[in-house]
C-alpha cells in the first residue's frame, strides 16, 4: 500500500472520528440542555392531562414526529390503554379525559399494537419501515392509515419503565424528520436514545404523581375518619352533661303531659 492510500485512509477514520464525536457532543448537549430540564417540569406537573401532553409533545419536538401518543398500564387489567393521540398532519388531538369514547381512542391510536410490544418486551421498538415489516405487528397500523389517508413510515415505541423496573406505560412516536427538512426519516440511534432517555425522566415522573396522590388520597380518608371521631367525642360529651339530662326529662315530662290530654 503506498504512502498517499495509507494517508488517505487515516484521514478518512480521522473524519468518522470527528463526526462521532461531534454526534456524541450533541447529545450530550440535547440531554443536559433540553431533556433534563423537561424531566424537572415534568416532576413538578400536578395536573395528569397536562402531564400527558407534556410528554407526548417535548418527545415529538424532540425528534420533530409528526405524531405520538401515550398508553399507560391498567393496574387493574394489566393492559395498555391510550391517554393521550396527536397526530399534527392529520388535526387529531384527543385524549381519554375528552368527548371521545375510549373505543374511539383505541381505534385512533394507530400504535397500539406496536406499544403493545415495546410493553411486552421491555425494549424499544424501533422501525425504520413499517410497510417493509412481514411480522404482521404493523397490520393495525395499515388499517389505519386506508381509513385516515395518512403514511406511516417509520415508528419508534419506547417503554415507560418505573423504578422497581416494570413497565408503567409506552410512548408511541410516529413519522420523525430532519432539522430543516419536511420528509420522513428513520428515528436514528442518536435520537432514539434521547427519547428513551426523556421516557425514564416520564416515568419517574409518573410515579411521582401516582404517589402524591395515593397520599392525598390517605390523607383526605384520614381527615374523614379524625373528624368522625372528633364528632363522636363531641355527642358523646353533649349527651353526658347535666343540661341535656335535663332537656331529656322536661322531654319526656311533656310527652307523658300530651299523652295524658
Amino acid at each position: 500500500m503506498s504512502e498517499h492510500s495509507v494517508s488517505s485512509t487515516d484521514d478518512f477514520e480521522l473524519h468518522a472520528l470527528l463526526r462521532l464525536l461531534d454526534a456524541e457532543q450533541s447529545r450530550a448537549d440535547v440531554l443536559m440542555n433540553v431533556v433534563i430540564p423537561i424531566g424537572v417540569a415534568m416532576a413538578y406537573e400536578s395536573d395528569w392531562n397536562r402531564l400527558m401532553d407534556r410528554i407526548v409533545t417535548d418527545a415529538k419536538r424532540l425528534c420533530r414526529a409528526d405524531g405520538g401518543s401515550v398508553f399507560i398500564v391498567d393496574k387493574a387489567t394489566q393492559s395498555l390503554k391510550p391517554v393521550i393521540l396527536k397526530i399534527d398532519s392529520l388535526k387529531i388531538a384527543l385524549d381519554a379525559f375528552s368527548s371521545h369514547p375510549a373505543h374511539q381512542m383505541l381505534d385512533l391510536c394507530c400504535g397500539a399494537s406496536i406499544a403493545e410490544l415495546a410493553a411486552k418486551t421491555g425494549e424499544s421498538v424501533n422501525l425504520p419501515d413499517v410497510y417493509a415489516d412481514t411480522s404482521g405487528i404493523c397490520d393495525p397500523v395499515e388499517e389505519f392509515d386506508r381509513r385516515h389517508h395518512y403514511c406511516t413510515e417509520t415508528c419508534l415505541a419506547v417503554p415507560l419503565r418505573g423504578q422497581n423496573g416494570h413497565i408503567v406505560g409506552v410512548v408511541c412516536l410516529m413519522n420523525a424528520s430532519r432539522p430543516g427538512d419536511s420528509r420522513v426519516c428513520p428515528f436514528e440511534m442518536g435520537i432514539q436514545q434521547v427519547i428513551e432517555a426523556l421516557c425514564l425522566l416520564a416515568a419517574a415522573a409518573l410515579e411521582s404523581y401516582v404517589r402524591q396522590q395515593e397520599l392525598k388520597n390517605h390523607v383526605r380518608e384520614l381527615k374523614i375518619q379524625i373528624d368522625e371521631s372528633q364528632k363522636g367525642r363531641q355527642v358523646s360529651a353533649i349527651v353526658e352533661t347535666d343540661y341535656f339530662r335535663s332537656l331529656q326529662g322536661r322531654a319526656r315530662q311533656l310527652r307523658e303531659a300530651i299523652a295524658r290530654d
